[in-house]
C-alpha cells in the first residue's frame, strides 16, 4: 500500500502537474519555479510530520523564495540582431589566440 501511495503522491502527479505547467508558460520559467519543491517538501515535514526545522533550513529556504522571485520579475534581455560578415579563418584564428592570451591560457 506504500508503495502506492509513494507512486500516486511523489512520482505521478507532480509530474504530471510539471508538464502541465511547462504547457502553459515556457520551460525556462517552469523549472525556475520547480525549485520550490524543497521549500514545499521542508514545510510540509514541520506541518505534517512535526519535524524540527532548524534555523539554517529555513535561511536556505528564504534564499530559495528569493531566487526564485528575483529571476521571475527579471527583465529578459534582447540582445541585439548578429550582424553577419565574413572573417578570414587567419582573422579568426588571431582573434581566438588574443582571446586566450587575455585569459593566461595558449
Amino acid at each position: 500500500m506504500a508503495f502506492f501511495y509513494i507512486a500516486i503522491f511523489s512520482t505521478l502527479i507532480p509530474f504530471g502537474l510539471y508538464f502541465k505547467g511547462i504547457e502553459r508558460i515556457r520551460s525556462t520559467r517552469a523549472s525556475i519555479t520547480a525549485t520550490w519543491e524543497p521549500v514545499v517538501a521542508g514545510l510540509t515535514a514541520y506541518f505534517i510530520l512535526e519535524e524540527m526545522l532548524y534555523p539554517l533550513q529555513i535561511a536556505g529556504g528564504l534564499g530559495v523564495i528569493t531566487a526564485i522571485i528575483l529571476l521571475q520579475i527579471s527583465k529578459r534581455k534582447v540582445l541585439p540582431p548578429l550582424q553577419w560578415r565574413f572573417v578570414s579563418p587567419s582573422t579568426a584564428a588571431y582573434r581566438r589566440k588574443a582571446s586566450l592570451s587575455r585569459w593566461g591560457e595558449e
